[in-house]
């Protein structure tokens, strides 16, 4: 099963424009009017899988063995953002397939550690990690 869940991007707008009521008032008085949605696949997986470009959370169980994920390609999605997250007790670990910072294939150990990484277009980055 794929469930869509929208990634709100925001644009600012100096105030005396129209701007949607739903916007935020900032300190430097402008206004983040949320402009567009980029949705993000959530897979469940329990054994390896290759993430894609429109994956945007990956929730993996390694309760049968330990499991990879894969990394996209990173020069074709430039601004994307997965996180992986192992949802699991088990003592098998959830490897991400790949470099992110530098570093190859890091992986999760503890039942809901999570990794979320974005792609500059020549790197993966980790951009948060619980």
């Amino acid at each position: 099963m794929t469930l869509i869940l929208p990634r709100p991007r925001y644009q600012r707008t100096p105030i005396g424009r129209t701007a949607d009521p739903t916007g935020v008032l900032n300190t430097n008085l402008q206004l983040l009017q949320r402009t567009a949605y980029t949705p993000g696949d959530i897979e469940f997986v329990t054994v390896s899988y290759q993430a894609v470009g429109t994956d945007g959370l990956v929730l993996a169980s390694a309760t049968g063995g330990a499991l990879t994920v894969t990394l996209p390609a990173v020069g074709a999605n430039a601004g994307q953002a997965l996180t992986v997250k192992k949802i699991d007790s088990s003592a098998h670990a959830v490897t991400i397939g790949g470099t992110v910072d530098g570093a190859a294939n890091p992986t999760l150990a503890s039942q809901y550690q999570s990794m979320t990484v974005m792609s500059d277009g020549t790197n993966w980055w980790k951009i948060a990690a619980v």
